[in-house]
């Protein structure tokens, strides 16, 4: 596997209540700052799944509470490129 890349199948629940099964990428990069900020993965999932979204040069942004995740799709799966929290670093 390649080191940029930590793979992760999560299942996302559409507006719906179907359950739709989305692969989610987490960048090198998304993986450090989550640990650095004491993100999990099933915060993003939560974000991604729930949070309001803005379209972005490349790609969009999730915001859900104070959380908020930059990713792309790519090839029917989330690509998670950062994750922030609001008022830390």
């Amino acid at each position: 596997m390649n080191s940029r890349w930590l793979v992760m199948a999560k299942s996302i629940n559409t507006s719906t209540d179907m359950s739709l099964h989305v692969r989610i990428v987490i960048t090198k990069h998304a993986h450090d700052a989550m640990v650095e900020r004491g993100v999990s993965i099933a915060t993003v999932r939560l974000v991604l799944e729930r949070g309001s979204k803005t379209v972005q040069t490349d790609g969009l942004l999730a915001t859900y509470g104070y959380v908020s995740v930059a990713y792309r799709v790519k090839s029917g799966a989330y690509v998670v490129k950062t994750v922030m929290v609001a008022g830390g670093k």
